[in-house]
């Protein structure tokens, strides 16, 4: 069917799905930004306390177990982390 064949309810349905795929599209890049925002502000409070005012951080390993059992509040309101 060429494009002379469609009728105008066709070109509709057309146009409406462009819109909807375009929308889809530009939620996904501000989900997406705005996630990596919010793990770049989590890293850089980590970080602050993890620092201490000190020029480098703990090892990576060492984190875990300075933060325990501290993160429990963060799995519980998220339902991240042990058991998701």
């Amino acid at each position: 069917m060429s494009q002379l064949d469609r009728s105008p309810e066709e070109h509709l349905y057309e146009r409406i799905a462009t819109i909807l795929d375009e929308a889809r599209a530009r939620v996904e890049r501000t989900v997406n930004t705005a996630m990596v925002h919010a793990y770049w502000l989590i890293g850089r409070e980590i970080i602050e306390v993890e620092q201490g005012g000190k020029e480098r951080a703990l090892a990576p390993a060492s984190i875990g177990s300075t933060c325990g059992g501290q993160w429990d509040p963060v799995r519980v309101a998220w339902g991240v982390g042990k058991g998701s």
